[in-house]
């Protein structure tokens, strides 16, 4: 989760092109994120109710990301 934020504070700091470019780059970060859940799931690494509050939080962070991308044009 912490390469979201970080992709967008990179993009804001190098200016217009860097920070929408980022901001895809954080999107593909969060599917990245909605992967990992799943896969230790599979793994046996933990139990199903470990993961049903994460849902929810990726699902915001997704609609957040959404937005943003359209405000900038990128979606």
């Amino acid at each position: 989760m912490i390469s979201i934020p970080s992709n967008i504070a990179e993009g804001y700091g190098i200016g217009a092109g860097g920070y929408r470019r980022h901001v895809m780059i954080a999107r593909g970060s969060l599917m990245e994120l909605e992967v990992q859940p799943e896969l230790a799931l599979r793994l046996k690494l933990i139990d199903r109710e470990s993961i049903v509050p994460v849902w929810p939080l990726v699902q915001d962070v997704g609609q957040m990301l959404t937005r943003l991308g359209l405000s900038l044009g990128e979606i």
